[in-house]
């Protein structure tokens, strides 16, 4: 069984699994996961792999966040094909096809993982085309592996997910939070009003609890910022207002699990704006937002019209994830659950229905037989080692 990436490890911890092999997470004790790779150094690549491998070098002297490009971070990065059963390693800014027959399958498959092979610390990257642009996620990836730790995350006390008991006043003001500092950082406006809707944010959230959520924030901001700065490179139509529009729902707002990265991100955008270092060691990062904000005076917002209008949207979001509930407790009742082998997994956002109990939203698969699996919504019961799927 393989997860897809944050999301799951955080129900997973909750739940005490320890069999989280195949997660997108980089626990410094998974990081230790030796994998044996044999390099086939007189056959060809194949070819997609080829190409994905030679954008990628193409990128290595690139800084992408800070001064820092992939080349200072020295990593080695295994792209895998397993549709055509294919494989090939950068090392040394140097592409080699390697076997792929020998590669441990309860390892690689994966959508992207961390491991140690020859000494190195290296990168899967699933190149299925179900997950999007492999050199964006490979170099966004290994920024995210080396520069964040989920040592500093709290799943146990950070309500991560979408549930039915989300608090709308917090709500509120992290979407007043989001879309003012767009305000900073897109139309120049002084942070001013970020300042006063952070603020109220953070003494609703709770003086123990809103570090907590920042973490997420640095956490999942980061790769959100790194994936922006390399689409801005390789596609010249790239508009990253319009990227940072596309974590909105249906409803025009931003859902539980996507806050964090478009949070994050945003703090990104303004922190280089500011002409100031994104990465900062963990002491440094303690209330990020402190940071950006230094010397900025509190403003004074009349939020009645936007806190109206959320309102609405935020009754429609709420409705729609009480439906989706129901939807698939019916489902629970009438499915035998499976557990099958998955190669890839990819889904747009998680509801929380209970511990244990999770549905997946527009989810998409691939299984070790090549088969698809896509439902709109897909019902998951986690187990200690295993996960049960009810599929229709």
């Amino acid at each position: 069984m393989t997860f897809n990436t944050k999301k799951m490890i955080i129900a997973t911890i909750l739940v005490g699994i320890i069999f989280i092999l195949f997660l997108g997470y980089a626990f410094n004790s998974i990081q230790k996961v030796e994998l044996d790779i044999k390099i086939l150094k007189d056959e060809g690549i194949d070819s997609k792999l080829n190409d994905i491998a030679n954008s990628i070098i193409d990128k290595y002297d690139v800084a992408f966040v800070d001064d820092i490009s992939l080349k200072d971070i020295g990593i080695d990065i295994l792209l895998v094909n397993h549709e055509n059963k294919s494989a090939c390693i950068i090392k040394e800014q140097s592409p080699f096809a390697v076997d792929y027959e020998k590669l441990d399958k309860s390892i690689v498959y994966c959508n992207n993982y961390i491991v140690i092979a020859d000494g190195v610390k290296t990168l899967i990257i699933n190149c299925d085309q179900l997950l999007g642009n492999s050199t964006v996620r490979a170099i966004a990836n290994a920024y995210h592996y080396e520069y964040t730790k989920t040592s500093i995350l709290s799943p146990k006390s950070v309500v991560y997910f979408q549930t039915v008991e989300q608090d709308e006043e917090t709500s509120f003001y992290r979407y007043a939070m989001i879309e003012s500092a767009k305000n900073a950082y897109f139309n120049d406006e002084k942070l001013d009003s970020f300042y006063y809707y952070y603020d109220q944010w953070a003494y609703y959230e709770g003086t123990n609890q809103y570090q907590e959520v920042i973490n997420y924030d640095y956490y999942d901001g980061l790769k959100a910022y790194v994936m922006a700065k390399v689409w801005a490179s390789i596609d010249d139509s790239f508009n990253v207002e319009e990227y940072i529009d596309s974590y909105k729902n249906q409803y025009g707002i931003y859902s539980k699990d996507n806050e964090f990265a478009v949070m994050g991100l945003i703090w990104c955008l303004l922190m280089e704006k500011q002409g100031t270092s994104i990465l900062n060691d963990s002491e440094m990062r303690t209330d990020i937002y402190k940071i950006l904000l230094e010397g900025v005076p509190q403003g004074q917002v009349e939020a009645n019209e936007l806190r109206n209008e959320y309102n609405n949207k935020f009754v429609q979001y709420i409705m729609f994830i009480q439906e989706t509930i129901k939807v698939c407790e019916e489902d629970m009742a009438e499915i035998t659950p499976t557990s099958p082998i998955l190669m890839t997994e990819k889904y747009s956002g998680t509801i929380k229905v209970a511990e244990n109990h999770y549905i997946y939203i527009d989810y998409i698969a691939r299984d070790n037989e090549n088969n698809l699996l896509q439902q709109e919504y897909l019902t998951v019961h986690i187990q200690p080692y295993l996960m049960k799927l009810f599929v229709r």
